[in-house]
């Protein structure tokens, strides 16, 4: 039986498509997606949270997934006075981060990535220097992106560094964008995990990859005393609950506040 009104279905996923996109819009709006090209947007947020809640303008920081630098430039604008370290495994990016920041005595560049272990390891990527880098081959197909690049690299524990080279202080701030081995990075963290005041970090199409769910890092960092905030285009949003709807793999940027910090009970 045919309906006069009925719709066909082409003219079905049209309006749909419409339709999707106002919601595309629309989430992006409460932060869900919001995630690329908007660093300064990032840095200002970290800058007016940690003068409302830390009262102090960061000193130390660490920019894990450096690239090229351009998160720690904004860091540097934003604190003029932070001692900033980097993280990067990519060769030709330490190359470029080297020139860049040469005289820089307050930014400390260290070739190597972050994770859970010590270890030596693969970085792939689609070419030498990808702002898509990542310690798992992704598949991009539908992109029409090929990781066809790869080279052997170095990860270590934060906790190591931190007992090491930093001689246990504490951290005011720490900028993990590593293409989906956040996770790792944080486990890796270890005892330096509890001074460690604000982490920001980024979700999104590359967890696909690494099987890892929003609802890991809720988990790991309700475990941890930490609140978690969705940075949007208003600012911060506290999620005050883990729910299924959090699990957008659009990319989102988030920013983690140990709440020991409150009343200097730790830091």
């Amino acid at each position: 039986m045919t309906y006069r009104n009925s719709l066909t279905p082409t003219e079905i996923s049209i309006r749909l498509k419409s339709i999707e996109k106002k919601m595309s819009f629309l989430s992006t709006l409460t932060g869900r997606g919001w995630g690329s090209h908007t660093i300064l947007h990032e840095v200002n947020q970290v800058k007016n949270f940690s003068t409302v809640f830390l009262n102090d303008d960061l000193q130390l920081c660490v920019d894990v997934g450096a690239n090229k630098g351009d998160y720690t430039n904004e860091l540097m604008r934003a604190f003029r006075d932070a001692e900033i370290h980097l993280f990067e495994p990519s060769s030709r990016n330490i190359d470029f981060l080297n020139t860049r920041f040469d005289k820089q005595d307050r930014v400390k560049i260290n070739g190597c990535g972050l994770s859970d272990s010590n270890r030596d390891i693969v970085l792939y990527s689609n070419f030498p220097g990808s702002a898509l880098g990542s310690l798992t081959k992704r598949n991009l197909d539908h992109f029409n992106i090929k990781f066809d690049h790869s080279e052997k690299c170095k990860v270590i524990k934060f906790e190591s560094y931190w007992k090491g080279e930093l001689q246990e202080k504490m951290v005011d701030f720490a900028k993990l964008d590593v293409e989906g081995h956040e996770l790792d990075v944080l486990v890796g963290f270890g005892k330096a995990l509890p001074f460690t005041k604000l982490i920001q970090f980024e979700f999104g199409g590359c967890n696909i990859d690494t099987r890892t769910y929003f609802r890991d890092f809720w988990s790991f960092f309700s475990d941890q005393k930490f609140k978690v905030y969705r940075m949007t285009p208003f600012g911060l949003s506290l999620i005050s609950r883990y729910q299924e709807s959090d699990e957008n793999f659009s990319t989102t940027n988030f920013l983690a506040y140990n709440m020991l910090c409150d009343g200097d009970v730790l830091c």
